[in-house]
């Protein structure tokens, strides 16, 4: 009977001490996931908040530089060039404040399942602490119960050595011994059963910390993708309204280049000698007129100023021609850009 004792009594201790063991490294594991999950969410919040001021300090700069270069004209395609400008700056700075809020909202989020975590975990932590004090409280029951048992045996040995009388009451506290022995194992393994399902309870509750993480890291990950493609589509706007900017002051510069030549005075040389067949609109007309007309014009005054006349006339027309060309042209671009 000794025997039969001491085998319950050493399983009852090992299985005792791997449950307190196991339920020690899962509750560690998976505040060490909760941690994990914070400092990646905090690392991630920096980083968008890190785009956010790079966003906001190359905007600026952006449109000194551009102001700067181009703020000495006068010209309404200029201006529109500017308002387009703003408008972009505009845009990417609302990119920028969504995606902030967004971050935080989401920090916010992520912060709030941590903690129901932690709270999952502390409630798991409490009823594991209150399971391992019934599973001592069972031991100290089994212990006492076997210590009666033992005295029991020591005791109906000695009544049965002094006197047969005895004998039938000592073996019916051994009965009753025993019983109470049933009873105690019986409510260890249901102890452990319960013990069971809170490990599976914790096990459950690692997993979803860690399919929170999982979820937290790529929509992470989506986000940052997202904020990359806005900001590469910011700069290509920028880009485009300084290339459009650009390409207007060389048709202003290419403007005042021929109204200066409109004004040039009139010496003592002949108009033809004076315009240069690669800048004026009218020189391949002017070419084509004959020797003798040209004979003519540098020896009758009134027939040069009615070639004057006619040839001013027709670059005037070229001109404005090219002015309203180019006009519509840029308007074109512009309702294009901005409609893009």
């Amino acid at each position: 009977m000794d025997l039969g004792q001491a085998q319950p009594r050493s399983l009852m201790r090992r299985s005792s001490a791997a449950g307190g063991n196991s339920g020690v490294l899962t509750i560690i594991l998976v505040f060490v996931a909760s941690l994990v999950v914070l400092t990646l969410t905090r690392n991630e919040a920096n980083r968008l908040r890190e785009a956010e001021e790079y966003i906001q300090e190359q905007v600026p700069m952006t449109r000194e530089i551009f102001c700067l270069r181009y703020g000495l004209s006068n010209e309404s395609e200029l201006e529109a060039a500017k308002n387009q400008l703003a408008e972009s700056e505009a845009r990417a700075e609302k990119i920028a404040a969504d995606a902030n809020a967004e971050a935080d909202e989401r920090e916010k989020q992520l912060q709030e399942d941590a903690s129901k975590a932690k709270d999952e975990l502390s409630a798991a932590l409490d009823s594991a602490k209150r399971l391992e004090s019934e599973l001592e409280a069972a031991r100290q029951a089994a212990s006492t119960a076997e210590q009666r048992a033992s005295e029991a045996e020591s005791s109906a040995s000695q009544a049965a050595e002094s006197a047969a009388t005895s004998h039938q009451q000592l073996q019916e506290e051994a009965t009753a011994a025993k019983e109470k022995l049933k009873t105690a194992l019986k409510k260890r393994k249901t102890l452990e059963s319960e013990l069971e399902a809170a490990k599976n309870q914790l096990a459950e509750s690692e997993a979803r910390a860690e399919k929170i993480a999982a979820d937290a890291n790529a929509e992470a990950g989506e986000r940052e993708k997202q904020l990359q493609e806005d900001a590469s589509k910011a700069k290509d706007e920028l880009s485009a309204a300084l290339d459009s900017a650009k390409r207007l002051e060389s048709e202003l510069e290419a403007a005042r280049h021929d109204i200066a030549w409109l004004v040039w005075p009139i010496t003592a040389t002949p108009l033809l000698e004076r315009m240069p067949a690669s800048l004026h609109p009218a020189a391949a007309i002017v070419d084509r007129v004959s020797l003798s007309t040209c004979a003519l014009v540098k020896h009758q005054p009134l027939f040069r100023i009615a070639v004057f006349i006619y040839v001013v006339a027709l670059h005037l027309y070229f001109v404005l021609t090219w002015a309203l060309l180019s006009r519509s042209s840029a308007a074109g671009d512009v309702d294009a850009t901005g409609s893009a």
